[in-house]
């Protein structure tokens, strides 16, 4: 019993011996604990990019169409009444005054039938007088009278109907204008309604032009136009028509400007016809003036611009387009004063902080 109890010491002393070892092992203190281990975040630097500073200014407004020189008036002369031709006073190109004859039809049996519309009305104006001498003395009726009045009336009705015929038988100029087509030649027949000459009023030029629907609603009468012609020289004038209805082929409205040679010395009358570049200026307004390369196209189809703020933040910046110039555009919806990313926008996005380098406003601008 006394050997077993020892044994049993020596043993228990061992294990526990070989248990503390194992604790208190330097290498084991030493070892890190691999879950306790913190790992550092690494911060990428910011994106360098180069800004410059954009102010609005005022810009002038204006839209640009395509169309032509027109005269004030075009007329068709047409006949009001049948008959040959007779007489030619004008040839086609002359410039004629207004009530100047240009054409005489021939009378025919237009004269002898006036003279009979004079024998009959001074027959029944006779008439009258004698029946109203036997009305007074009780021998006609009252109903005589009215007979002879209305046949009197009558009679005035067919001399003036003939003397209206005559005188049409005269084409005569309604204003100052020029001949530009004559339709008729000696001795042609003409019926009514037939066309004769086509006169046009050149006293005052116009510029004719077509606007489309989604302009139309920007102008008014009485806006300032100017006129580039294509052959050289310029007009100048102000809107004086605009169309209440939209042609029914290409939905567009016909526009007119009553214009002026601006030159009166070199280009007082510039052809009919002649093309010209219609300018309108619509107003002024604040806006900015850029560069194409500076836009970006968002997913509805809208444009923006990349600006950044105070805290060097990139901002999407939504524009409007006014119109262009053979330099970039003008566009509003921005601030008074804005700094635009002009190079390096492409590596950058809302929200991201950058590191801007301001450059001058000559500096060109890339993407």
């Amino acid at each position: 019993m006394k050997r077993s109890f020892w044994i049993a010491i020596v043993l228990g002393l061992t294990v526990l011996g070989w248990v503390l070892s194992g604790q208190l092992s330097p290498q084991q203190q030493a070892k890190p604990t691999t879950n306790n281990t913190v790992t550092a975040a690494v911060t990428p630097p910011a994106t360098k990019v180069e800004v410059k500073t954009f102010k609005a200014i005022d810009m002038t407004r204006t839209l640009a169409f395509q169309g032509q020189i027109v005269p004030l008036r075009r007329v068709h002369l047409r006949a009001e009444t049948a008959g040959s031709v007779a007489r030619l006073m004008i040839a086609k190109g002359q410039t004629v005054k207004a009530g100047q004859a240009l054409l005489q039809l021939d009378m025919a049996d237009r004269q002898a039938r006036r003279d009979q519309a004079i024998a009959e009305l001074q027959l029944r104006t006779t008439r009258l007088q004698a029946d109203r001498k036997l009305y007074k003395r009780a021998l006609l009726s009252d109903n005589q009278i009215k007979s002879d009045r209305a046949q009197l009336a009558s009679a005035r009705a067919d001399l003036q109907r003939i003397d209206k015929e005559i005188e049409r038988t005269v084409i005569r100029a309604p204003f100052n204008g020029v001949i530009e087509q004559r339709n008729v030649e000696l001795g042609d027949y003409l019926r009514v309604g037939d066309k004769i000459f086509t006169l046009i009023d050149r006293s005052q030029l116009k510029l004719a032009f077509d606007v489309p629907q989604q302009q139309i609603g920007e102008l008014h009468t009485g806006l300032a136009v100017q006129g580039k012609l294509i052959g050289g020289g310029s007009v100048t004038g102000k809107v004086s028509f605009i169309a209440v209805s939209a042609d029914a082929a290409s939905r567009s409205f016909a526009v007119e400007a009553l214009v002026s040679p601006d030159d009166a010395a070199t280009n007082a009358n510039p052809p009919l016809g002649q093309s010209a570049t219609a300018t309108i200026t619509l107003g002024t307004t604040r806006a900015h003036h850029l560069s194409p390369a500076l836009f970006n196209l968002a997913t509805d189809g809208s444009l923006f611009v990349k600006a950044i703020d105070v805290r060097n933040r990139v901002l999407a910046l939504p524009v409007q387009l006014l119109q262009s110039d053979n330099k970039g555009f003008w566009v509003t919806g921005l601030p008074e004063t804005v700094n635009l990313v002009v190079t390096g926008q492409g590596f950058v996005s809302r929200g991201d902080v950058v590191a801007p380098t301001f450059v001058s406003a000559d500096t060109k601008t890339t993407q």
